[in-house]
């Protein structure tokens, strides 16, 4: 895990060398979505998921004015929140956690294209847990009281994977005010391609997430 975050500091040490044209400053709200990926000899009998909210805030190097190869890198606080519950009742296990954990993402846009004054930009994210409120439990219940043997207190960082990386996509507008300044209202999506969370059961819990978010850019 430690070179994991040697990897994270390097990566910002190298967006703050880049002569970026914009520097941004944003922030907003996001909607944080789990789902599971099961295999055919544990799949879940009864399972649900429900969304939460957080926020997001951060800050961001790009060329604005780039069309097609550009360079977007963005640095980020998000705190997520969420519902997690299953059950597979056959070999008496589950899980029940009220997510609630705040993580520092990495996002590295290469590719960026303008229509219509509309910008796509399309990337990799990567994400640090910082820290974790969660509570709840994960593991074999079976018919006598959980012991610390078979239960995962979701409070321990181990439920939660220390990083976890997928795909990412930015669409935003900006509205250009003197100075060089400008207002930038953005829709940001992330999509989990690794497990993010540990569970005693056969689940391998994904997410997806969505921020709406407004950013102050400034020209140089």
């Amino acid at each position: 895990m430690a070179n994991r975050r040697y990897l994270l500091l390097l990566a910002l040490f190298y967006s703050l060398s880049l002569s970026a044209q914009q520097f941004e400053i944003f922030g907003g709200v996001n909607s944080n979505h789990t789902y599971d990926t099961v295999n055919e000899e544990g799949k879940s009998l009864y399972s649900s998921y429900e969304a939460g909210r957080g926020f997001t805030i951060g800050f961001s190097f790009d060329n604005p004015n780039m069309n097609g190869y550009a360079s977007r890198i963005t640095l980020s606080y998000n705190r997520i929140t969420g519902t997690i519950n299953t059950d597979n009742g056959f070999f008496a296990s589950g899980t029940s956690a009220e997510i609630d954990k705040s993580s520092l993402n990495l996002a590295v846009y290469p590719f960026t294209f303008i229509v219509k004054k509309m910008y796509f930009s399309l990337g990799l994210q990567g994400n640090y847990m910082l820290s974790t409120k969660s509570t709840g439990y994960s593991g074999y219940l079976g018919t006598e009281p959980p012991t610390t043997s078979n239960i995962l207190q979701v409070s321990d960082p181990k439920f939660h994977k220390e990083f976890g990386y997928g795909v990412a996509l930015r669409v935003h507008y900006s509205i250009n005010l003197k100075s060089g300044l400008s207002i930038i209202p953005q829709y940001n999506l992330y999509y989990g391609i690794g497990e993010e969370y540990s569970t005693f059961e056969y689940e391998k819990i994904k997410v997806w997430q969505q921020v709406l978010a407004l950013g102050i850019g400034m020209q140089f």
